[in-house]
This record gives structure tokens, sequence and C-alpha cells, in this order.
């Protein structure tokens, strides 16, 4: 047999060992006969018969079981012992008999012996996938083991075909080309140079070619997305990627082993359909799901303005997409039109600005623009710059005397908090009555365990920080006395108790001072955001403030005011004042500042 065969490769190596079935032979009545023989089965188509010597010739014959006639088929010499039959079939029952020759009386007539190589069919094959159009082909582990060729065979056009051979050498059949969504079926036959056995029951095989999974697209520009996908299957092919625009189709293909696909074509502001399927050779999948992609202007998002100093901002913002080639920083300034302050490139995500002076009700927006032409703009996010001038309260000393701001309350934690990060400074140590963090953003307690040295230095700081020249050198010593925010004196903060209505005494009455119901039990709180206070608040009580007075003439400074800690009864109606080295500092001791006129108004 010698079938047309498909394109085949066979692999690996399995050992067939041969089945032999026991050799049948005379009864036991027979025996006794002289020419009684036994039989013993060399191959599927060879059979070894025996005999004891006799002295005459004698012929060897030879029928198919069921038929009426015996042929003969040897002569057999005097004394000689044996004969091979060969060219037998399998599964077919062959009657031997022996007789002298010539032959004149029925008793010269040896028994018969029946002898049939019985092979059975091979079970299934097993079929197992080996890429999109491929399968492997095997044995079955349960198949009678044959040490023949066993043929493997395809059914091509209604008709088995052979399309390769498992022996000693390969194990496997490899078979590729096939046509997917076909069933195909595959059988196995035990062969050798004689003998061909039944077919086994096919085995079915069925190649799917499922779509791709997990279509997703990404922006690039504005006029190009790549798309990309997962393999539907462990096997590598080619794909080809439809797509839809309007009413026209365009295919493209995608090469082998390539999950992702760039169109730098896709029109803007239309919508765009895709799907994709694979290929190999032939044979074409099933298509994917349908996805769609449609480039647009769109705004930036998470737009926000943070205060870096009180004259200086930072924007920030996310991109939706890749869409945008420009971004035009726009400004508006107290209700006024929208002015383009930056041009910046579609990489940037930040812009910092800074104001000439304080007071500013500021507006931001991003007009967004792309290599086309279109623009969209942001919804505008505002921001409040502080005057100089915010939280403080307007003194005048004397008739014809200089005019003064001074702080409603004492510098917050909360704001010495932020001059430390700015500066790079380390926090003073936290008080001891403290339940927890002290040094945070937003604690409204006041700033303690400050120097009098630190307490300059954030003047210094603040002045900067609002665009002022700083009032003081690095000694402590004031170098300008038109420049910024300073400590006050303590006469000056004797005035602030004086413009109190009751002066001292009403400040007394309202103060957090020991042995006083008023509702705390160590440091009351600020004012916090509230920008436009009506009168200072804490001049008695709750921290001692450190001034500018000089006492002694070791350097020594001054604290006025009396903390929560000072017994409410020493305090008459004069403003309490204590002397500290200037390095030195407590739990109890904060301070506030003081401020020109003359300089606020002039930077406002």
């Amino acid at each position: 047999m010698n079938p047309a065969r498909p394109s085949v490769r066979l692999l690996c190596t399995l050992l067939l060992a041969c089945v032999l079935l026991p050799a049948a032979s005379a009864t036991a009545a027979d025996g006794d006969h002289p020419l009684t023989m036994r039989g013993r089965w060399l191959s599927d188509h060879e059979v070894r018969l025996t005999w004891n010597p006799i002295r005459s010739p004698l012929v060897l014959e030879r029928r198919v079981a069921g038929e009426p006639y015996f042929e003969s088929i040897a002569v057999i010499e005097p004394r000689r012992t044996e004969c091979t039959a060969e060219g037998l079939k399998v599964n077919t029952t062959y009657e031997f008999r022996l007789r002298t020759d010539p032959t004149y009386y029925l008793d010269e007539y040896g028994p018969q012996i029946k002898l049939s190589y019985d092979l059975p069919a091979p079970k299934p094959p097993e079929v197992k996938r080996a890429g999109i159009d491929a399968v492997t082909v095997g044995l079955n582990p349960d198949t009678v083991r044959w040490n023949e060729d066993t043929s493997i065979q395809m059914r091509i056009e209604g008709v088995f075909e052979e399309v390769g051979r498992i022996n000693e050498t390969d194990s496997l059949v490899f078979i590729d080309g096939l046509e997917v969504y076909r069933p195909q079926l595959f059988r196995a036959l035990y062969m050798s140079e004689t003998n061909v056995s039944e077919p086994s029951v096919p085995d079915t095989s069925y190649l799917s070619f499922p779509p791709p999974r997990d279509l997703h697209i990404r922006v690039l520009n504005d006029h190009s997305i790549e798309l990309s996908w997962s393999p539907p299957t462990d096997y590598e092919h080619a794909y080809q990627v439809e797509k839809l625009e309007g009413a026209d189709t365009t295919k493209y293909n995608v090469n082998t082993g390539d999950t992702s696909w760039v169109d730098d074509d896709v029109d803007f502001d239309r919508r765009t359909f895709y799907r994709v399927r694979g290929i190999s050779g032939e044979n074409i999948g099933e298509f994917s799901g349908v996805i769609s992609a449609r480039l647009q202007m769109n705004t930036v998002e998470n737009l926000d303005v943070d205060r870096i100093e009180d004259l200086t901002v930072q924007l920030s913002w996310n991109e939706p997409a890749p869409v945008s080639t420009t971004y035009y920083v726009q400004r508006s300034i107290n209700g006024g039109p929208f002015e383009t302050i930056a041009e910046l490139p579609s990489s940037a995500r930040a812009y910092t600005d800074s104001l000439a002076r304080g007071g500013l009700n500021v507006a931001y927006r991003i007009q967004s623009a792309n290599s086309r032409g279109n623009r969209i703009v942001s919804e505008p996010v505002s921001h409040a710059v502080r005057t100089v001038a915010q939280g403080m309260i307007y003194l005048q000393v004397g008739p014809r005397g200089d005019a003064w701001l001074i702080d409603a309350d004492e510098i917050s934690a909360s704001e010495f908090t932020r001059f430390c990060d700015e500066t790079g400074r380390d926090y003073p140590e936290i008080p001891d009555f403290s339940p927890g963090a002290y040094w945070i953003e937003g604690y409204l307690a006041p700033a303690v365990m400050v120097t009098w040295d630190d307490a300059i230095a954030f003047c210094n700081w603040r002045s900067r920080s609002m665009g002022l020249e700083p009032a003081y050198d690095d000694s402590g010593r004031v170098i300008n006395e038109s420049g910024g925010f300073r400590l006050p004196s303590r006469a000056l903060l004797a005035l602030a108790v004086d413009s109190l209505a009751g002066g001292a005494s009403a400040a007394k009455n309202g103060a957090n001072l020991l042995g006083r119901e008023d509702g705390y039990h160590w440091l009351a709180e600020g004012l916090g955001d509230d920008i436009n206070p009506q009168h200072p608040v804490h001049l008695i009580g709750n921290v001692w403030e450190w001034v500018q007075d000089e006492v002694g003439g070791g350097g020594g400074r001054l604290a006025v005011g009396g903390a929560f800690s000072t017994p409410s009864h020493i305090i008459a109606g004069e403003v309490p004042d204590s002397a500290h080295p200037r390095g030195w500092y407590a739990p109890t001791i904060g301070f506030r500042c003081v401020l020109p006129v003359t300089v606020a108004v002039q930077a406002e």
C-alpha cells in the first residue's frame, strides 16, 4: 500500500515489540502419530513447523480453515524435521498436515494442526494540537505494541490516505497545513511487508482559530494611536487589522509575533473602529470585538494652584491624552481679561508664576492646542495672594507718630512649620504638654520653644516671601528702617494693649492665664484664616512674646505679656515683662510681628 501523503514530519523514537499468540497444535489423541507437527510463529507472516524424523520423503500441505482442499506447499527430504511456511496472513486460521510421498493409505496422512496469528486493530491514535494548522499523531498508550510500522492515515477528500508512519525511529507524525474549523479524521493501522491490520476507530481533531483578546488603544499624538492585543493561543502567527472609518474599510497585515500596530493616519475628531483577527497560511481566524478611538481636544485634568511663597505660585495639571502639542498658560488679575503669560511644550505638567505684589485675586487657565490648530481652554482656578497687611491691626503712635501694623495673634505653629520647611531649618522641640505632633501645617497654637534669634529669622523670611526687604542683619540689628517685618518694641505692644477698650484690665479679663476659667488647659489657638480681625488677641496671657528691646549689657531680650502659666492675680494695670538671654527658649514663649504702614502702602 503506497497512498499519496500530505506534508509530514516524523519525530522521536519508540521501540515496538512483537506480540505473538500461542501456536495451535495437534490434539493429545494424535500425539502418538509419527507425522504429528508442532508450530511456532517467527513473525506475522512466518511460522516454523517441526516433527520427528521420518525415513521416507514427505509432503507438507496447507489450507485456509473452511476451504475444502489442502494444497501441497513443500516436498520434504527424508529425515528432515522442520519447514518454514511464509507469506501468511494475519487474523487467518491455517491448517497444516504431513503425508508420505507417495501416499497410498489414509493412515499415511498426519494429523492436522491449526495455526493463526491474531493481530487486533490498534486503539484510536492520540491527536494533539501543535500549531494553528498543525497536529501531532501518536499511538494510544493502551494499544497492542507492534514491532513493525504503524501507518497513520488521514481522511482527504473522503478517502483515508497515509500521512506518515510510526516505527522504532519515529514515535510521532507531525502534520501541518490543516484547515481550521473543519473536522480532521485520523486512524492507525499495523503494517509489515506482508500484512495490514484492520484500521483503528478514527480520532477526530477540530482546530479552532479564536480571535485576539484584550484589545486596547493608546493615543500617541493628535494623529496616531497604538492598537494592542493579547494572542488567542500559544502559537505564533500573523494578524490582520481591519479599520473602519466612515464608509471606508481598510485591512492591514501585521507580522508574525507582533501583537501591536500603529495607525499614524487617524482623522481628528472622528470616530474610527478597529478589529483584529489571526492569519496563518490559508487559514483566517475569527475577528475580535470592535474597539473605537476618537482623537479630540480635551482640557487638562486636575488643574491646581499651590502657593510656594506669598508672591509665588505653582500650577500643576495632568493631560487626559497626548493630543496636545502646546500649552498656553493664561492669567487674569482681579477679574480682568485672561492674557497668555507662557507657552509650554506638551510635555510640561507644571508652571511657576511670580507676582509683583500681594493683595491680588489671580485666576489661571490652560489653553491646549494641537498641530492642526485646534484649541480648547480649561476651567480657571483661582488663588488669592495674601497682602502684606493681611491678618494685621492698624496702630497709630500719638497724633503725629509713626503708624504700624501688628499681627492680630501670635505666629502659629503652622506658619513656623512652613518657615522651617522652606528654609531647611530643623523644627523646634515639641513642648512637653503637646498630646501629639506639634509642628504640622494647619495647627493654630502659638509657635513656642523658639529663641529671639529664631523669631527675627522668621521676620526676615516673611519679608522676603512678600517681596519686601528684610529689616535685620544676621546679628539681629535693624539695618533697614524701611524694611519689612520685625518684632514690636515693648512700648508698641503696650500701645496695642491700650488700644483695646478698657486697656490692660480688659485684656486680662479675656486672657489665658493661670487661675482663670478660660476653657484652655494649656495654649489657646489663634485666629487662623480670619483675614479681617477687629482687634488683636492674646496680648495678655497665652504665651510671653519676644520684643525688640534689649536689656542689660549682655544682649538679653525682653518677653512681655505673660503666659498660660502666669497667675492672673499678678497682672495689674500694666503689661508684665521678663528678661531672658536671646538664645533661651521655653514652652511659654512665642512672638508676633509688626510692619511699618508706609512699607505696607508701598508694597500694595
